[in-house]
């Protein structure tokens, strides 16, 4: 079980060391992969509309991009991430 100021420095060690942030909303389309989950309190954070065949944003997040291949995604309000954790 992580405590609060566990992930704290998980979520500030994450942002500071990607090499591209951005905000991704609730709803937005752009996205491709709807298996999008955070990376401290795995939450999901994208999903499918199977009727339209539409991958969407379930919440918002914040895409961290560390290179070409390597991205990680985190819930944008610390506050999921304490809920989701029960904590």
């Amino acid at each position: 079980m992580k405590t609060r100021e566990e992930v704290k420095k998980a979520r500030k060690e994450l942002l500071k060391s990607a090499e591209v942030k951005s905000i991704t909303y609730k709803g937005d389309k752009r996205i491709s992969s709807p298996s999008r989950v955070c990376g401290v309190c795995r939450a999901p954070l994208s999903g499918m509309n199977y009727v339209e065949g539409v991958v969407l944003s379930k919440k918002k997040h914040i895409h961290l991009q560390y290179s070409k291949f390597l991205y990680i995604d985190i819930c944008y309000n610390i506050t999921d991430c304490y809920r989701n954790l029960k904590i």
